[in-house]
């Protein structure tokens, strides 16, 4: 189970633009969605969920330097669970877009935060970072 108020979502689907993020937000009936800048921000019932986009621009970019150091998280984790960082780090390998996703802590009880996180996981093809593991779209720990 997804339980998280911030994490980031190593997506293997090109994100060119935050605008395919804001239209996967129906799901959650918000009154409001801005974008801007490369990110969207959905309001639901007071409550607010930031998403931000990244993707690589040029060498040594943010986005590089946050996939590397992801990366080198999880190389030092190898001796915990070898086959799940073997699956996370080929997945790092293959990312072409992250998403940072920050809430309202009011936002999990109010808006289905886990189902949303779950959705842009699947949606994207991407794995869930939540700053110790790495998530797969239904909250279950690969390393």
């Amino acid at each position: 189970m997804l339980k998280m108020e911030n994490c980031t979502i190593y997506c293997k689907v090109q994100i060119d633009e935050i605008e395919v993020v804001r239209t996967r937000l129906s799901i959650l009936n918000p009154q409001k969605v801005e974008v801007s800048d490369g990110k969207v921000e959905c309001t639901v019932e007071s409550s607010v969920v930031r998403i931000s986009r990244m993707v690589f621009e040029q060498r040594a970019d943010r986005f590089s330097k946050l996939c590397a150091d992801t990366m080198n998280y999880f190389r030092s984790k190898r001796d915990s669970n070898e086959s799940g960082v073997v699956r996370v780090l080929a997945h790092l390998e293959d990312t072409n877009a992250v998403l940072g996703v920050v809430a309202d802590p009011s936002f999990d009880r109010i808006a289905m935060l886990p189902e949303l996180i779950g959705f842009l996981a699947f949606e994207f093809q991407g794995l869930i970072f939540n700053g110790t593991e790495m998530l797969d779209r239904n909250g279950e720990v690969i390393a």
